[in-house]
């Protein structure tokens, strides 16, 4: 979990790309105050994500929605789990 959290702590580029989304800031201060291991831009942004265990999820996301919300920003969250398939090649028929 240690090792976790230091993988997503971000010096070199997330200072830079999240100067581009204003609420960014605080979305991340309200995922790690409700107990998410981390909190980033999803590749350049807009999108955010937090790591965090299963029963923190939900708590987490909605307080992730409240901050975009506060600075005025319209969002949605989706609670996925690491064990998600992802994306895939399907066959053709």
């Amino acid at each position: 979990m240690e090792l976790m959290k230091a993988c997503l702590h971000d010096v070199i580029i997330e200072p830079q790309r999240s100067a581009a989304v204003p609420c960014f800031e605080g979305v991340k201060q309200a995922a790690m105050t409700n107990g998410a291991m981390g909190c980033s831009l999803s590749g350049s942004g807009p999108g955010m994500f937090a790591l965090c265990l299963t029963n923190d999820a939900a708590k987490i996301a909605v307080a992730m929605e409240q901050e975009c919300r506060n600075h005025g920003y319209v969002c949605q969250s989706w609670v996925s789990p690491m064990t998600s398939p992802g994306a895939r090649v399907e066959d053709q028929p």
